[in-house]
């Protein structure tokens, strides 16, 4: 008798998210840092990658349709006074890309995340910033 083990699909939570976009880049070229709120940067992020150069990597990361569009209502755009953000990404559920990817800004990079081999959440540069 064959046992058949099935994984369940659920939802990729933001800190899976995290996880794999940190094992997506190189953590000897960056200092990557989760929820930054005040004093380094003029806005909230959800995740940086800072250079040795001083510039930044902003990666947003969403996990449902309506916290995306929410982003489009904040006034800072993802812009620093000190333009020290030189690339700005969304990262989301593969799942999602599928349902907002119409309305993601050209200049915009595009990072997915979806399950590999049931057991891991796998990042994915869709499109470069």
């Amino acid at each position: 008798m064959t046992i058949k083990r099935t994984v369940k699909s659920k939802p990729i939570s933001t800190i899976e998210i995290e996880v794999a976009i940190a094992s997506l880049f190189n953590v000897r070229k960056y200092i990557i840092v989760s929820n930054i709120s005040w004093g380094f940067i003029s806005h909230e992020m959800d995740m940086a990658l800072i250079a040795k150069t001083g510039f930044l990597k902003e990666i947003e990361i969403k996990i449902s349709k309506s916290d995306f569009i929410k982003d489009f209502k904040k006034n800072h755009h993802h812009v620093d006074r000190f333009h020290r953000i030189n690339q700005f990404y969304y990262a989301m559920p593969l799942y999602l890309y599928e349902k907002v990817k119409e309305l993601i800004p050209e200049d915009a990079g595009i990072i997915t995340c979806e399950y590999r081999l049931g057991l891991y959440i796998h990042a994915t540069i869709l499109r470069q910033a």
